[in-house]
């Protein structure tokens, strides 16, 4: 059917440009056509008798015009939008409705009251340049205004490579929905290999419906949420086993009734010449996960190995472990495992939890060490960096939670530690009322924390800080977390070192907010509370920070029978 539709489509015009399988562009600017009107009508009827297939046209001066004109055509019609009908088209035109604006932007646009190209037109380049980068606000003020300057048949190098299936999707149970994407994996792989290319970045598109009632179009996807979660790995790849695991892991994330799904798509980005890697099995092994030593640390290298083994040191049992991270075939080939001091910490770091605890076990539960050393030793959002200016105090040490308190002695000079341990002895004995009254990450305005958190490479601490400041100077944390739950927002840590921070740094900033507020308003620690107990059920993460932070607040006596006054008095309300 695709070869005969595009016969046609080539037999009236040589300038045609695939977008699918059943979709194309033609540009008949240099043919001799009174009216394009009836060329379509032409077109589509030879298709229809050819291949009993219906067809929708959209006729207009760009891509852009054409391929909005062609939706506003379906089903089985045709529209022209000459110059002259433009703007008065885009005025009403959702801005969801253009190309290139997904969920995301969508509701940052919803933010500042912009639902509508019209809208959207009232807003100048500059500013939306500032506000949505260079690209993206070129792209928003031209598309608004109907413009686009892409060419017909230009040939452009592929940005992403997938697949999309969005009919006949029906599942019955999880084990349908894991052999389907076994086979959406395979059909990616295929299209990697045919286009000589190997991706980075992996992302998921899972369709859910939103009513119950079927869609007027059979099997169809009907009216749905888009819902997408994206991975990036170090290493590109195009093998299969390595999608399958990825995707599978990815699944996992949406939480979701099997039941509900409508259509699922995988897509990969960030693609690299698959040339790149003829190189050898060593380009296929763990070891380009992991290291990139350079020739000038051959010599720190090659002590280092002395003193853990060798490179060629392992520990038993290493054969199934490799086994689960790459195919069978890589794993006949099992790889060298790099000293220590090779390996690349960002690179760790955006490791899935999973595949990364498969790694510290090669290296026998020292690499966890080895990331928390690295991320103390670093600037940025580190633990050192947020900490209170007389962290040092055993007294305002012992006030912390026991995890929180364990991270940061760990951390302090060696002279300090047999002082801090024997103070924390005699504190535990005497077991002291006072509070610390250090509140630094809450000093300034805006609070010293959200710049330090915007700096952060976490998605939650980077949304934390990005929504106070988005509320204003007065804003209170409980309105931020009331931002998470209603944003829907699910926290999932790129890595079980990031994990662990993330809960640190959330409980030490929630812990100072408590002491901020105990004397002044108690109704927001409750508040506060509530909304992550609430938060807890969506996230593990935070579900952690509540739980480790609940005993701060069950050891202060006065807010404890303050807050069961209020909730005693809402319940009474």
């Amino acid at each position: 059917v695709a070869d005969q539709f595009y016969s046609i489509l080539h037999k009236h015009c040589n300038k045609v440009q695939a977008m699918s399988c059943d979709e194309a562009i033609l540009d008949i600017t240099d043919l001799d056509v009174e009216d394009p009107q009836i060329l379509a009508s032409l077109i589509r009827k030879e298709i229809f008798d050819a291949t009993r297939c219906t067809a929708s046209v959209g006729i207009s001066n760009n891509i852009l015009m054409a391929r909005l004109a062609t939706k506003s055509a379906k089903p089985n019609g045709q529209c022209h939008l000459p110059p002259d009908k433009v703007n008065d088209f885009l005025k009403e035109l959702p801005v969801k409705a253009l190309p290139g604006i997904g969920r995301a932007l969508e509701e940052k646009l919803k933010g500042r009251y912009v639902t509508t190209c019209g809208e959207l037109r009232m807003i100048s380049k500059e500013s939306l340049q500032k506000d949505f980068g260079q690209k993206t606000g070129d792209m928003l003020w031209n598309y608004s205004r109907g413009i686009d300057n892409r060419l017909v048949g230009i040939i452009q190098e592929s940005k992403s490579v997938g697949a999309d299936v969005n009919w006949g999707v029906r599942f019955k149970d999880s084990k349908d929905s894991q052999v389907f994407l076994a086979s959406l994996c395979k059909e990616v792989s295929l299209r990697l290999h045919g286009c000589g290319v190997r991706g980075r970045t992996f992302t998921l598109k899972v369709k859910k419906r939103k009513t119950d009632e079927e869609p007027v179009k059979y099997m169809g996807c009907g009216d749905c949420d888009n819902l997408s979660h994206s991975l990036t790995v170090p290493m590109a790849t195009d093998d299969v086993d390595v999608l399958q695991r990825i995707t599978k892991q990815l699944f996992s994330h949406f939480h979701i009734d099997v039941t509900e799904i409508r259509g699922i798509g995988l897509h990969v980005t960030k693609l690299e010449s698959a040339d790149n890697f003829k190189q050898g099995n060593e380009k296929s092994s763990i070891r380009s996960w992991l290291a990139s030593a350079s020739p000038s640390k051959e010599k720190e290298n090659r002590d280092t190995n002395k003193q853990i083994g060798g490179p060629h040191h392992h520990q038993p049992g290493n054969n199934s472990v490799v086994g689960n991270i790459f195919s069978n075939q890589e794993a006949n080939h099992r790889p060298d495992v790099p000293p220590l001091s090779d390996l690349d910490s960002d690179v760790l770091e955006s490791l899935p939890p999973e595949i990364f605890s498969e790694i510290n076990d090669l290296y026998g539960g020292k690499l966890k060490d080895f990331m928390s050393k690295h991320r103390f030793e670093s600037t940025g959002v580190g633990t050192s960096s947020i900490l209170p200016g007389n962290v040092e105090d055993p007294s305002v040490l012992q006030q912390l939670p026991e995890e929180i308190r364990k991270d940061i002695t760990g951390i302090l000079p060696a002279h300090r530690d047999p002082e801090i341990r024997s103070h924390n002895h005699l504190v535990d004995q005497a077991k002291p009322t006072e509070r610390s009254s250090s509140h630094q990450l809450w000093v300034g305005n805006p609070p010293q924390w959200v710049e330090k958190f915007k700096s952060s490479n976490s998605q939650i601490l980077r949304f934390f800080a990005d929504t106070y400041s988005g509320f204003g100077s007065n804003c209170r944390l409980s309105s931020v977390l009331l931002k998470s739950f209603s944003a829907n927002v699910v926290y999932v840590g790129r890595s079980a070192i990031e994990c662990d921070e993330n809960i640190s740094f959330l409980c030490l900033l929630l812990k100072e907010y408590v002491d901020l507020k105990l004397e002044s308003d108690l109704e927001e620690i409750h508040t506060c509370f509530r909304l992550l107990r609430r938060l807890s059920g969506r996230s593990k993460l935070l579900l952690q920070v509540y739980n480790t932070s609940l005993p701060h607040l069950q050891n202060e006596n006065e807010i404890e029978r303050a807050l069961f006054g209020i909730c005693l008095s809402n319940r009474l309300i």
